[in-house]
C-alpha cells in the first residue's frame, strides 16, 4: 500500500481528492491459484468512480496507475473514455486512447474491455414496450 500511495502522490503531484485502489492480475480467467483476474464488478467500480469524479470536478484528472502501464490500465482508461462518449463512439475512444500511447506499447486487457462492452450493451439496450 505504501508503494501505491507513493505512486499516486508522484503521479498527481500530491493533488488527490479521491482514491480507488483495485488489485487484480493480468489474467484472462477469474482465478488461477492465488491470482485473481478482472471481473465485471471491478470494471463497474472504475466506471462509477470515474463518473462521480467527472461530476465533482469536470475539469479534473483521473490517474490510472498499473504495475506495467500496458494492459490493465489501458483497458480501464479506455472504459472511462468510452463511457464519457455516446454509444457508438467506441472507435473514437480507442483513437483517443492510442493518441496518448507515444511508445506504442498499449494493448488493452481483453477481459476488461469485454466486461465493459457487455455492461454498456446492457445499459443501453433499447427498451421493448410490454
Amino acid at each position: 500500500m505504501a508503494d501505491l500511495d507513493l505512486a499516486c502522490a508522484q503521479a498527481t503531484l500530491g493533488d488527490v481528492d479521491a482514491l480507488l485502489a483495485l488489485r487484480f492480475d493480468d489474467i484472462a480467467i477469474p482465478t488461477y491459484g492465488s491470482s485473481r483476474g478482472p471481473t465485471m464488478d471491478l470494471v463497474s467500480a472504475v466506471v462509477v468512480f470515474g463518473g462521480r469524479m467527472r461530476e465533482r470536478k469536470p475539469k479534473g484528472r483521473v490517474v490510472i496507475h498499473g504495475l506495467y502501464d500496458v494492459s490493465r490500465n489501458a483497458a480501464m482508461t479506455l472504459a472511462l473514455i468510452a463511457n464519457d462518449l455516446r454509444p457508438g463512439r467506441e472507435e473514437a475512444a480507442v483513437q483517443r486512447l492510442l493518441a496518448q500511447d507515444v511508445e506504442g506499447r498499449m494493448h488493452p486487457n481483453p477481459p476488461i474491455t469485454g466486461h465493459w462492452e457487455r455492461s454498456r450493451k446492457a445499459r443501453f439496450r433499447p427498451r421493448i414496450p410490454e
